[in-house]
């Protein structure tokens, strides 16, 4: 075995430096035999040669447009190949004849290079490029009788013959692409103190061809997209505007004790009302985060042409169209077609984004049954935080989400095109946002979402079917301030809280007996809604068209936790005792609006641990004073968890349980530590778990568990 050989020549000319001396080779060989009481002999052998070279550009390759530097040449390049040949062959005791030869001839190779485009402006633009391309040689380890060939002919064929390098047939072609920016606000009115953009866009493709199958193995698959995220900060434009003022010390006037008490003048105080409104309500608010995330994934079959590395390397992309017979075009591999070989169109519409764009089908294997998926899902989230007093922080976030999906399958002709008849595709998606939910404040339960489906199934103007009403007051009922869509749209998120207070010791009567005292309180609220296009016909043109129809709800909300607190006491008998609290509750509510249900998922849970530790005491034994350290830790903690089933053909405000169970769990353990020498440790665990009277489909139970370890250490 040589893994690593790296030929290194003393010389600097650039010939030598930038190509011998940046190559390594490997080999590697195996051979075995093995023969037993049931096999006459199983042997095998194998080799595998490497090659790799790999180099960095000189920093300085840029040439000055003005202030922006332009690099003609990428920052680093390496690329590698790999040959493996290996062959077994065995024959049992049983057998007359030995089992065929099982034959391995493959190649792999791989490029990466990491190239920044230009850099110094207001957008920086780079490029993280990956390839890894997988092929057989097996077809030149036989001749046509299937007879072994020679190292020497296989070589002939493979090396100088009809190319530099036959690598065979690709099976397998990996590629990654990842555009580095960096986005830069102008310095003008402060945008470049107020803005702080970021921009990537990365996209993965594959390509896979199955031999066996003919012009029907190939298949073609990419996924990736783009990610923003952009930091405002507040705090340059509140300073412009209510920018900080040392005030002057006024000078004394004797006061006039004979005067009656001055006036309030309203006036005198207007000026204050925006400082009120705006600084205190909004800028205190000091950095806004705002972020989106798309992710795309298209999976096609019955591909056309070969890998599509060409396409990218043999055409110039933007300049020449990429070619069919070189495989899926550059367009697909970079994450901006669904079809391996279609063609992307932009047209201009009068709306925002102005821009709409479709794909028009391109050529793919000829009389074949094709399938192609594609997916999308976004995300949007804004985020941030402001100091309500010392020591004590808010945090609000606001997430919208989206996606959707396409699942089509259809025939193509003789010459590799679609048949626009046979097409046959399923389409669905979802919507979710964040949400407010509070029952035991604003009423946000199932009796209030039955009362508006009552209300919308006396409504004789409204033709909607029962699910689509059901839908429609399920997202109602369940929201706390439902109007709110009014003004801010029906997807417009609504607004989830977390609040941590650091600090409480401060307080007087907290001060004597802590050092250190927290306080967290966190809502989280989510609505999702699922749809499907569905096929319906109109009664009086008999037209066949598809409409969107809901076909499951989600609304869930939590306090993770409700309360919960942390305590970490004074010296406590010469140690550190510590204590925490926590209680949270999570609600679901799912709905299955052709079904008329709903099922209602709680689930709550307590915890308490307390820690006490001491280390270092003295404690005599037998006349010698030893160290000795002491751990004592407490535990305690309950979770309850519930299902309810609601039907709206009958309903019942308590609903119809289904299943549930409440747990207990209690463990106090000690831990003692003799001179570092001898550790003992004594424990007692206590498990209860209890169903509801309505049922559980685990039976109740009751542990009683105690343990004691000692370990001691001999030197």
């Amino acid at each position: 075995s040589l893994p690593s050989i790296k030929v290194n020549i003393p010389s600097k000319t650039w010939l030598v430096t930038e190509t011998i001396n940046k190559m390594s080779f490997g080999y590697t060989y195996t051979k075995s035999h093995v023969r037993n009481a049931s096999t006459e002999y199983s042997d095998s052998w194998s080799w595998n040669a490497s090659f790799r070279y790999g180099t960095q550009f000189n920093p300085n390759n840029y040439l000055f447009l003005g202030s922006l530097k332009f690099f003609f040449t990428p920052q680093q390049m390496n690329f590698g190949a790999t040959l493996t040949r290996s062959q077994s062959q065995a024959k049992a005791r049983t057998q007359t004849t030995p089992n065929d030869i099982l034959r391995n001839l493959s190649a792999q190779r791989s490029m990466d290079f990491n190239w920044q485009f230009f850099q110094g402006g207001l957008f920086d633009l780079g490029v993280t490029y990956n390839v890894n391309i997988a092929s057989t040689l097996l077809h030149l380890e036989t001749d046509q009788y299937g007879r072994q060939r020679s190292l020497m002919s296989i070589f002939s064929d493979i090396f100088f013959s009809d190319r530099l390098i036959n690598f065979g047939i690709d099976q397998n072609y990996g590629q990654g692409i990842v555009l580095n920016t960096k986005v830069t606000a102008p310095q003008v009115w402060m945008l470049d103190k107020i803005l702080t953009p970021n921009f990537r866009y990365s996209v993965n493709y594959n390509w896979a061809n199955n031999i066996q199958a003919g012009r029907l193995g190939k298949s073609a698959g990419w996924s990736g997209g783009p990610s923003f995220s952009l930091d405002v900060n507040l705090k340059p434009i509140s300073d412009a505007i209510w920018s900080p003022t040392v005030s002057k010390t006024p000078t004394s006037t004797p006061v006039d004790t004979s005067r009656k008490g001055s006036s309030f003048n309203v006036m005198d105080h207007v000026g204050q009302l925006p400082r009120i409104v705006f600084k205190n309500m909004i800028f205190d608010f000091e950095k806004f985060g705002f972020s989106f995330t798309q992710s795309n994934t298209s999976q096609n079959s019955g591909v056309y042409g070969t890998t599509g590395f060409a396409n990218i390397f043999g055409r110039a992309p933007f300049f020449q169209s990429s070619l069919d017979e070189y495989g899926p075009k550059f367009l697909y591999q970079f994450g901006l077609l669904s079809d391996p070989n279609g063609r992307l169109v932009l047209k201009t519409k009068g709306t925002f984004p102005f821009i709409a764009g479709y794909t028009v089908p391109g050529r793919r294997a000829d009389s074949a049954n094709i399938s192609d998926s594609y997916s999308q899902s976004n995300q949007i989230s804004l985020h941030t935080s402001r100091t309500l007093w010392e020591g004590a922080t808010l945090q609000l976030d606001w997430k919208l989400g989206w996606s959707y999906n396409e699942n089509r399958t259809s025939m193509t002709n003789a010459f590799g095109y679609v048949d626009t008849g046979s097409v046959s595709k399923n389409v669905s998606g979802d919507v979710s946002r964040s949400y407010i939910s509070l029952p035991f404040i604003f009423k946000t339960n199932l009796q209030n979402v039955n009362d508006k489906y009552n209300a919308l199934m006396q409504d004789g103007s409204d033709t909607r079917n029962k699910a689509e009403k059901l839908s429609q007051a399920f997202e109602q009922g369940l929201e706390a301030l439902p109007w709110l869509s009014k003004i801010l749209g029906s997807l417009a998120p609504r607004a989830n809280w977390s609040f941590h207070w650091d600090g409480l010791e401060k307080i007087s009567f907290l001060s004597s007996i802590a050092s250190r005292i927290s306080l967290d309180h966190a809502y989280t609220s989510d609505y999702k809604r699922r749809w499907q296009l569905t096929p319906t016909r109109n009664d009086v043109t008999g037209e066949l068209k598809l409409s969107e129809a809901t076909t499951s709800q989600t609304v869930t909300y939590g306090f993770s936790p409700l309360i919960g607190v942390n305590i970490t006491f004074k010296d406590f008998i010469k140690g550190n005792l510590s204590a925490s609290f926590r209680y949270g509750t999570a609600t679901s509510f799912d709905l299955a609006p052709a079904g008329q249900d709903v099922t209602q998922s709680s689930t709550s849970d307590i915890s308490i641990t307390g820690t006490y530790s001491r280390q270092g005491f003295e404690f005599p034994f037998f006349g010698i004073s030893m160290m000795n350290n002491i751990d004592i830790t407490f535990t305690y903690s309950y979770s309850h968890n519930a299902r309810l089933l609601y039907s709206f053909t009958s309903f019942q405000p308590d609903g119809t349980p289904m299943e549930g169970s409440g747990r207990t769990s209690l463990e106090p353990r000690i831990r003692y530590t003799l001179s570092e020498r001898v550790t003992a440790s004594v424990y007692y665990r206590y498990t209860r778990l209890a169903p509801d009277d309505g049922g559980s489909q685990i039976p109740g139970s009751t542990t009683n568990e105690g343990g004691l370890d000692v370990h001691v250490l001999i030197q």
